[in-house]
């Protein structure tokens, strides 16, 4: 099992390191716009604190195939043991499979059903980041349908709001 902590804070992950033993740290554009600091920051304070063996994941910002590979290009050249996080969309996917060819380190992010972790993990995806859901019970993402026993029995107007995160990176075994 790997502790990997999802945040921005490298005071914290230094501070945490003294006391458990951390793998490495995920961070994402939100968490990063959300601590007020520019990624290239938040990279090189990060790189001060964790040793070489912990890993470190950053995620690509582009949304189209080729902008994607651009960015996780750049993003698995910043020192070793970096990993890309790549959401898994058509052109997230399809890169997530060329970013093995070349080699790069992948986490798959942005994981709504077990069918999406599945084909990431086929893809060759290193980790999986699935994100908890509004709907457990059909293990996508809740449209709003009337078929969500959960969503249908808690309001007439189901909230559409993005599903919360959850905080788990799953490593692929296969």
């Amino acid at each position: 099992m790997e502790f990997i902590l999802d945040t921005a804070d490298a005071g914290a992950v230094r501070d945490l390191s003294e006391v458990m033993t951390i793998a490495g740290v995920t961070t994402n554009p939100t968490i990063i716009t959300r601590s007020g600091k520019t990624p290239e920051q938040v990279f090189s304070e990060m790189d001060a604190v964790l040793a070489p063996e912990q890993k470190l994941f950053m995620q690509t910002v582009a949304t189209d195939y080729e902008g994607i590979l651009a960015d996780a290009r750049k993003i698995c050249s910043l020192r070793k043991n970096m990993y890309v996080k790549i959401p898994v969309t058509h052109d997230g996917m399809r890169a997530i499979k060329q970013a093995k060819r070349e080699g790069l380190d992948v986490l798959a992010t942005a994981i709504y059903s077990p069918d999406q972790a599945f084909f990431a993990a086929m893809n060759g995806a290193d980790y999986l980041a699935p994100t908890s859901t509004a709907c457990a019970t059909t293990a996508t993402v809740c449209s709003g349908s009337a078929s969500c026993r959960r969503c249908s029995s808690s309001t007439s107007s189901p909230a559409r709001s993005a599903p919360p995160r959850s905080r788990t990176a799953t490593r692929c075994t296969s």
